[in-house]
C-alpha cells in the first residue's frame, strides 16, 4: 500500500485534517515566536465577542464601552 506522502488529500475529512495540521503548526511556529501573541489573540477575541452581543441586542448599551466597537471594526 501506497502512502499519500506530499500528495492532496483525497477525501474532505482528509483535508480537514490536514489544514488542522497546517494551521496548528503555523500557530505553534507564531506563538514560539512572539510572546505576547496569546495575549494579543485573547484580547481581539474578546472585543469581537461584545461587538457580536451588541449586534445581537444581548448587551444593553450602557453595558457596552462604545469606543471598542470601533477598534473592533478597525482591526
Amino acid at each position: 500500500m501506497r502512502r499519500n506522502v506530499g500528495r492532496k488529500p483525497q477525501t474532505s475529512a482528509n483535508l480537514a485534517a490536514f489544514l488542522h495540521i497546517i494551521d496548528t503548526s503555523r500557530l505553534l511556529k507564531l506563538l514560539k515566536d512572539d510572546d505576547r501573541a496569546i495575549l494579543t489573540a485573547a484580547a481581539k477575541a474578546e472585543e469581537a465577542a461584545s461587538l457580536l452581543l451588541k449586534l445581537g441586542g444581548r448587551v444593553t448599551p450602557d453595558q457596552f464601552d462604545d469606543t471598542s466597537d470601533d477598534a473592533a471594526l478597525a482591526a
